[in-house]
């Protein structure tokens, strides 16, 4: 396959964000068939760091054979991935509270009329 430079940096990026994510999907699929140990690293033109590593050193494992830079970058992974999930989390609950909080408003709202009935019969 012949890549090419793109002239439209939009385009660049869109063909970047593919292939990137393509590779990552990859290297993931062969880690859980093969039960292989994957680590990829990628450097876009910007300098912006991208990586994956199999999910053994994710947990944790076999970790004797990483330098401290790459054990910090895996740490820094692990941060960042536990940082988006707790605001996704905290944005899901966020919601689920708004939601129950109108409908207490609701049941509340058909609890007056209710009794508003009640008195009038």
């Amino acid at each position: 396959m012949e890549l090419n430079w793109h002239s439209s940096s939009s385009e660049y990026i869109a063909t970047f964000a593919k292939k990137r994510n393509s590779l990552m999907k990859k290297a993931k699929d062969l880690s859980q068939i093969c039960d292989a140990e994957i680590g990829i690293i990628i450097f876009s033109c910007t300098g912006q760091l991208y990586e994956y590593s199999s999910p053994r050193q994710l947990m944790g494992e076999d970790l004797s054979g990483l330098s401290v830079k790459n054990i910090q970058n895996l740490e820094n992974q692990l941060e960042m991935s536990l940082s988006t999930i707790r605001l996704q989390k905290e944005h899901i609950m966020t919601d689920q509270i708004n939601e129950l909080h109108h409908k207490r408003n609701l049941i509340h709202q058909e609890n007056i009329e209710l009794q508003e009935k009640g008195r009038e019969l």
